[in-house]
């Protein structure tokens, strides 16, 4: 088989290795599922790095060193961001059953509301994490 078809092919595969991976990453984050260990987003990250050096060593057409350039600059993201940035979790959070921290707001009608109005009531108080 000639190295121009295989370098494209394998230029292609890992730009769909790379989208497949980042389309799972960032379907983890939307639904803050990202578990503890991203040994496998890692792995297909690094996987699709070097395929994609590998096509571009090959003498490919054009469409396949596109497909590996763009596999190669969005693998490396992503391969930093999960190697560098991982989340935390805040072991001083406050557990079920606890008492409430004392803090004010607004409600969904825009009135004030302050978190001492709940004592003695049991409640359940649901955050909603902000998208901007």
């Amino acid at each position: 088989m000639d190295d121009t078809i295989v370098g494209t092919m394998l230029g292609l595969s890992a730009l769909l290795v790379t989208t497949t991976a980042v389309g799972l990453w960032i379907r983890a984050i939307r639904t803050v599922a990202i578990g503890s260990s991203r040994i496998w987003y890692i792995a297909a990250f690094v996987l699709a790095t070097g395929m994609s050096v590998t096509a571009l060593i090959l003498n490919t057409h054009w469409v396949g060193n596109v497909a590996g350039g763009l596999s190669i600059f969005v693998a490396l993201f992503f391969f930093l961001t999960a190697a560098i940035g991982p989340q935390k979790v805040d072991t001083s959070a406050i557990q079920i059953g606890s008492t409430l921290p004392a803090f004010s707001g607004n409600d969904e009608h825009g009135k004030c509301f302050d978190s001492s109005e709940l004592l003695g009531k049991p409640a359940l108080i649901k955050f909603f994490r902000g998208h901007w």
